[in-house]
């Protein structure tokens, strides 16, 4: 049986998978958003090694680790030009978890628009695929959950 661990490839296929891993890293931090991005992949010819992973010109490479649980991309809190960002705040409750809920009011990031009713909204992925903009009113509780 091979070792679905090891594989042969090319030094430009390990530049293609470097630049998947450099999106995945800047849409993770939040310094990137997944709506900006149109990602478009067509599978290298892998070659599955038949030789010991000391030979040179092999190289061995985990497969990919599959996303878990929730990711938050994007935060919104305020009114027009009265806002501010939820993201990091949003970030250090949801991300990793399978659900999770967060009251979105001033208390947040303080009041960007004093006097007037602030919406928000939240864009985020389940196991790394995008879900639908969730969105509300001052006072509500964004609630995301990752099946």
């Amino acid at each position: 049986m091979v070792n679905p661990q090891n594989y042969t490839c090319s030094p430009s296929d390990i530049r293609k998978e470097m630049k998947k891993i450099a999106l995945v890293l800047l849409l993770a931090s939040g310094l990137a958003s997944a709506s900006s991005y149109t990602y478009r992949h067509t599978a290298p010819a892998v070659k599955v090694a038949s030789t010991p992973a000391s030979t040179p010109g092999t190289v061995t490479t985990p497969l990919p680790v599959q996303p878990t649980g929730l990711l938050v991309t994007a935060g919104y809190y305020g009114y027009g030009a009265g806002s501010c960002n939820v993201l990091p705040a949003l970030k250090t409750a949801c991300d990793g978890k399978a659900s999770c809920q967060l009251g979105m009011s001033n208390s947040i990031c303080g009041d960007p628009a004093p006097n007037i009713v602030k919406s928000w909204y939240v864009d985020y992925s389940c196991k790394g695929v995008p879900q639908a903009r969730i969105s509300g009113s001052e006072n509500q509780t964004a609630s995301l959950i990752c099946k």
